[in-house]
């Protein structure tokens, strides 16, 4: 396998991601992929102070950015997602529920739709899998939260078995991909703290404000 680590692995995603975007334009609606996008960043700070004057929300790194085209436009034409990225090892002693807190962070920082993804080594067992897939993908739905959760063995060549939103046997990153672009796609399943004005929640109008650094920080026209 191309490298046994997180970080290695969501940059062979990316790389893998391009090629095929360069190669077959797909999935054809994405627009744009990023990894270790890191809000922490000076360059994001002084976007931030500069246009805002005010103090950047708490300190993230997002570990994949899809920018998609927003066919609905409820926005405007880019649909933001944000996802992150968590690796289990044969010996992991991860809880089946990583990665869901910073991941509802992300909805802070103005991102239209919003993923979490578990890969799991091709050493763990299929039963192993399912267990945390189900337990993680209870939360979710039971909660209704709006993300879209994927879970999935990876292979050396990098095609993945699907164990959740449902049981595949082999895809590509274009089809995950395109999967995730399609949930955020639905109205119902965009941030809601872009839309609704929630009792003692941050204002709409607030979060648009971030939403439109983020679009500077990543150099989509606003």
């Amino acid at each position: 396998m191309h490298g046994e680590s997180e970080i290695s692995i969501v940059k062979e995603l990316q790389k893998i991601l391009n090629q095929k975007k360069e190669q077959e334009n797909k999935p054809y609606w994405l627009k744009k992929a990023y990894s270790h996008v890191n809000l922490a960043s000076k360059n994001f700070q002084g976007i931030w102070s500069g246009w805002w004057k005010s103090k950047t929300p708490p300190k993230l790194e997002v570990d994949m950015i899809f920018v998609f085209e927003d066919i609905g436009n409820i926005l405007d034409n880019a649909l933001m997602v944000a996802t992150e990225v968590k690796f289990f090892q044969e010996d992991t002693k991860r809880n089946f529920f990583e990665g869901l807190q910073q991941v509802m962070a992300f909805s802070l920082f103005g991102f239209d739709g919003l993923a979490l993804w578990h890969i799991f080594s091709e050493k763990i067992d299929d039963s192993v899998i399912n267990s945390y897939a189900q337990a993680m993908q209870e939360i979710i739905r039971g909660y209704e939260l709006p993300i879209f959760y994927l879970a999935t063995k990876l292979s050396n060549e990098f095609i993945f078995k699907i164990f959740e939103p449902a049981q595949i046997e082999k895809q590509e990153i274009d089809y995950l991909i395109a999967w995730i672009g399609n949930f955020c796609n639905d109205e119902n399943n965009r941030n809601p703290l872009l839309f609704h004005d929630l009792p003692l929640g941050p204002h709409p109008e607030e979060i648009k404000k971030r939403r439109n650094t983020l679009k500077v920080l990543l150099k989509i026209p606003v």
